[in-house]
């Protein structure tokens, strides 16, 4: 589904409401990059769809789950940040802030929904093997104690025990999971 999209987003929840009778954690992890444009090089339009899908989507997803949270008395709501949800440089103008918006949000809805059994927190991963990273790695591996790009499945660990039950005091944290990237910064 388009997570941009209102429509799209309360359909999609709508269909899996209809095939499994519940949701229970909610994963938001869809999100793009500005190729570390600054805010003088970044065209609106690029900056508008990255809030659209970085920022709006999560929100959108979280609005049209929430009901079924409530009505359960129980759900968990993992948002996907970045290293780049606490500090400046891992990308450009606008992924950095939408990242530090998605912080916030994430604590505003453990503050807002935690005592109606809704915990959210999220999850921010630094340098990972993935597409969006392809090409960059000599580059950033220089400044990563670890000395090496984290793998989506370790990211994968730390969000099913987010999700879990395991996790269940854990309410608006942000827990980063970057090979220890921000410890130099």
């Amino acid at each position: 589904m388009d997570v941009s999209d209102a429509a799209d987003v309360k359909e999609g929840v709508k269909k899996t409401l209809d095939a499994y009778g519940t949701i229970d954690i909610l994963y938001n992890g869809a999100g793009i990059h500005d190729e570390y444009q600054n805010a003088l090089e970044l065209e609106e339009d690029e900056y508008d769809q990255l809030m659209a899908v970085n920022l709006k989507g999560p929100y959108l997803a979280t609005k049209a789950v929430l009901p079924t949270f409530l009505e359960k008395g129980k759900g968990t709501i993992v948002n996907v940040g970045s290293q780049g949800s606490f500090v400046a440089g891992p990308g450009g103008s606008a992924y950095v802030t939408s990242k530090h918006a998605l912080e916030g949000f994430t604590k505003q809805l453990a503050f807002d929904f935690g005592e109606k059994g809704i915990k959210a927190n999220l999850l921010a991963p630094g340098y990972v093997e993935t597409p969006m990273t392809e090409g960059s790695e000599e580059e950033r591996l220089k400044d990563i104690p670890a000395k090496r790009a984290g793998k989506p499945e370790e990211i994968a660990k730390l969000a099913v025990f987010l999700a879990s039950e395991e996790s269940n005091y854990m309410h608006g944290s942000s827990v980063l999971m970057d090979g220890g990237w921000n410890i130099g910064r």
